[in-house]
C-alpha cells in the first residue's frame, strides 16, 4: 500500500500522526512528513484510521485490491 497526501489540502492537524505514527509525522514547522513510501500490511488498520480521521480528506491510500475496496464499502455501509 502507498500513502498519497494532497499537501494543498493538508493542514497538519496531526490526527493522522496520532492514528498511525509509524507513517506520519508533523514537524515543528507544521508540515506533514510521510515516513515510508510503501506501508506494510500490518499497518493497514492504522493507516485506514488515519485516512478516515483526516478532517480535510487529504490522505488517500493506493494499492488496495478490489476485495479490500468492497470490504471497506461494507464497513461504512456504502454497499
Amino acid at each position: 500500500m502507498k500513502t498519497v497526501v494532497d499537501y494543498d489540502l493538508c493542514e497538519a492537524n496531526a490526527l493522522c500522526m496520532e492514528a498511525c505514527p509509524e507513517v506520519f509525522r508533523v514537524e515543528d514547522d507544521d508540515t506533514l512528513t510521510v515516513l515510508m513510501d510503501e506501508v506494510p500490511e500490518e499497518l493497514r488498520a492504522k493507516l485506514q484510521d488515519a485516512e478516515r480521521l483526516c478532517p480535510r480528506q487529504a490522505i488517500r491510500i493506493e494499492g488496495f485490491l478490489l476485495r479490500d475496496i468492497r470490504s471497506r464499502g461494507q464497513e461504512d455501509g456504502s454497499e
